[in-house]
């Protein structure tokens, strides 16, 4: 009987341990922000502040939500980011300030391709740019 209790016992213990963590962790290096601490505010479902400090540009952020989470990072004054937060996923920043890329599942995998088309975006625009003031200089100097 108690061989059968401990075998019981070990197997509750053991199944237990190998379910869908609880937390959600968010880490990355971003270089360039304005200040050493990260706004975090939280939209959905409770309205409310934290902060993240960095240490050389690197942090990790590590929270237990009981149901799907939306939070923003405040990077700077004009740079907000939007973080979803579920139990058991990750979420890795990496970048510049202005320039960051977001690595998760889900829907922070979907703002990764939003980011990096707006980058593209941005890009072109530079380069279109600098093809015009390339012709007008090449103009002038004819």
């Amino acid at each position: 009987m108690k061989k059968l209790l401990f075998f019981l016992f070990t197997l509750v213990v053991l199944a237990s341990g190998c379910g869908k963590k609880n937390t959600f962790t968010l880490e990355g290096s971003i270089k360039g922000l304005p200040s050493d601490t990260i706004l975090v505010f939280y939209q959905e479902p409770d309205y409310k502040l934290d902060t993240i400090l960095l240490s050389k540009g690197k942090f990790t952020y590590t929270i237990t939500p009981d149901t799907f989470t939306i939070f923003s990072l405040l990077l700077g004054e004009k740079q907000i980011l939007p973080i979803y937060a579920d139990k058991g996923e990750s979420v890795t920043l990496n970048g510049m300030a202005g320039k960051i890329e977001v690595k998760g599942k889900g829907e922070n995998a979907q703002l990764a391709k939003h980011i990096q088309y707006l980058n593209t975006l941005e890009n072109y625009k530079n380069y279109e740019t600098r093809r015009r003031q390339i012709h007008r200089v090449a103009r002038e100097c004819v």
